[in-house]
């Protein structure tokens, strides 16, 4: 028998590792990798407690930096420091970070909100010879997303991302709004003065006095409604992520 025919017995009995034990593998290093990294450094946990302020307030700006980065890890490994930990700064800002990163999170759920007061009219399009439902804009909420794009009192709204509504157009538009999650960026066409406009919208999180109005009317009720529904929020959030849950 020739020799380039006979294979040796080691290497006959050797056979190259399976693609699936290899990837196998891969993972398994790729994990270990994210752990290693998830680990909040150590240096920035000191300087949490520095004697001086304005360290003190760059580690914590630090520390939400990583905590963003690791969203996965970050809420257990910053629970974890709040019992391990005993100094009350620190306990004081990892908290303060926790809730930075929750907020994050709650302000993506929910229904979409513009931020606008409105009522419904017909208008006639500068192109065009017939009459469409329109949504005139009769007050801005300060601070919201309507006013951050730059909509005004008295623009009259024709669209979302290029569609329009049957009349009456607020029910329309309300209804596809609040289908859409906070943070979804839309197009939202305006008629102003003699010519359709286009504004890029980031929605926001809906209020609770959207759908409760009188609390706007009680001094205080608005606030407080909002802010138990953060807590409730909160205080599930940190029991989700939980070391050991």
């Amino acid at each position: 028998m020739s020799y380039w025919k006979a294979k040796p017995k080691y290497l006959a009995a050797w056979k190259l590792p399976s693609l699936s034990w290899l990837w196998g593998l891969v993972v398994l290093m790729t994990s270990i990798g994210s752990v290693v990294s998830a680990q909040l450094p150590a240096e920035l946990l000191e300087k949490l407690a520095d004697q001086q302020f304005q360290v003190r307030e760059t580690a914590q700006q630090d520390v939400l930096g990583w905590a963003l980065a690791n969203k996965d890890e970050a809420p257990r490994i910053l629970l974890s420091c709040l019992v391990k930990n005993t100094d009350p700064e620190v306990k004081f800002r990892c908290m303060r970070v926790l809730e930075a990163l929750a907020r994050s999170e709650y302000e993506k759920q929910g229904q979409g909100f513009i931020g606008i007061q409105m009522r419904d009219e017909m208008v006639r399009l500068p192109d065009g010879n017939d009459l469409k439902a329109a949504i005139r804009v009769t007050f801005i909420l300060p601070g919201l997303a309507a006013e951050k794009a730059g909509l005004k009192v008295g623009d009259l709204i024709v669209g979302i991302n290029g569609k329009g509504w049957d009349s009456p157009a607020t029910d329309g538009m309300r209804q596809q709004v609040m289908g859409m999650r906070p943070t979804t960026k839309i197009k939202l066409q305006a008629l102003r003065g003699d010519k359709v406009e286009e504004f890029d919208v980031t929605l926001v999180r809906r209020p609770v006095t959207a759908d409760n109005p009188m609390l706007e009317r009680l001094p205080g009720h608005a606030e407080k409604a909002e802010k138990r529904l953060w807590e409730q929020y909160f205080e599930q959030w940190k029991k989700k992520h939980q070391p050991g849950v």
